[in-house]
């Protein structure tokens, strides 16, 4: 496919394993993208031409020109997707605010719920699309990427009565995301695998196929399921199909060699997107009078592991 030259750019904000494969993904196409990468007011005329190596799926190896720059650059922004954790969200963007032009589309690409409607308050004018992928990678090292899952990428508008721009909407399908009407609902769907998932690695240390192979992870995973589906039925966000365990038990299975994201936060020291997944779901939950004993513990526990990072 032929580069388009009068297309606008793609700003990726946020180098972990999907910003990445997304930067991949538009360059794969021929869609021009920059990366962001931070640095200080200083240093901002900084524009670096970088090479990204992405392993594919089949164990190929792909090497694409791309062009990295600060975010203190003084470039407009008209379109940008945001890789970061969730609970970086709204200060990585802060910086980029001058850059944004008033009709600038934001695609957030992240775990969790609740930054996304924080940064629609903060910027009214911009339109912020969101963004759920299925799909898996990791860093090898900086700006190399093994894709090591296929799975599907949705996204929709966080307003429903707003339209996306046949522009966006063309390019994004064109990197085989779909857009979906309710991505509020796949959001969800996602949010509540991530509730029972992520913790329970995270706290008991393992992969995600043994929370179904251990009897009392299996029955912490039973307990937790029946929490989530009381909070998303009440709200009117039912889990499609089979029901909550069920979904859950067949993502465990697919990935069950893998390590969860929270799992691999609390390993490595980092902040986990706690507050974002499952204190999401608890701060819906007392709305609603809906005791969920486990969930509020779960929370506690995460939160006690991140404080032992740090003497």
């Amino acid at each position: 496919m032929h580069t388009n030259n009068t297309e606008q750019a793609w700003y990726i904000l946020g180098t972990g394993a999907i910003g990445t494969l997304w930067a991949a993904k538009f360059l794969q196409h021929s869609i021009p993208c920059r990366l962001l990468h931070r640095s200080t007011p200083e240093q901002s005329g900084d524009v670096i031409s970088r090479k990204l190596n992405l392993i594919g799926l089949d164990d190929h190896q792909h090497s694409y020109d791309l062009v990295s720059e600060s975010i203190y650059c003084n470039g407009e922004i008209n379109r940008i997707l945001v890789c970061t954790k969730s609970y970086q969200c709204i200060a990585a963007i802060e910086p980029l605010i001058p850059r944004l032009c008033d009709a600038a589309t934001i695609l957030i690409l992240q775990n969790g719920m609740g930054q996304q409607q924080e940064l629609a308050r903060m910027l009214p004018k911009q339109q912020i699309l969101l963004a759920s992928t299925t799909e898996a990678a990791m860093i090898k090292s900086p700006l190399e990427v093994k894709h090591t899952g296929s799975g599907i990428s949705s996204f929709g508008c966080l307003d429903h009565s707003t339209q996306i721009s046949p522009d966006i909407t063309a390019q994004l399908k064109r990197i085989n995301m779909q857009q979906e009407q309710n991505i509020e609902a796949v959001l969800w769907s996602k949010l509540s695998v991530n509730c029972v998932i992520n913790p329970l690695t995270a706290i008991h240390n393992c992969r995600n196929g043994q929370l179904l192979q251990n009897p009392k992870l299996l029955s912490l995973t039973q307990q937790l399921c029946t929490e989530v589906e009381a909070v998303t039925t009440a709200m009117d966000k039912p889990i499609k199909a089979a029901g909550l365990f069920d979904k859950v038990r067949i993502v465990a299975t697919a990935t069950s060699q893998n390590y969860s994201s929270m799992q691999q936060d609390i390993q490595y020291e980092r902040n986990t997107e706690i507050d974002f997944i499952n204190g999401y779901l608890q701060q819906h939950a007392d709305r609603l009078n809906i005791p969920c004993p486990l969930n509020r513990q779960i929370i506690s526990q995460i939160k006690q592991l991140e404080l032992s990072h740090y003497p």
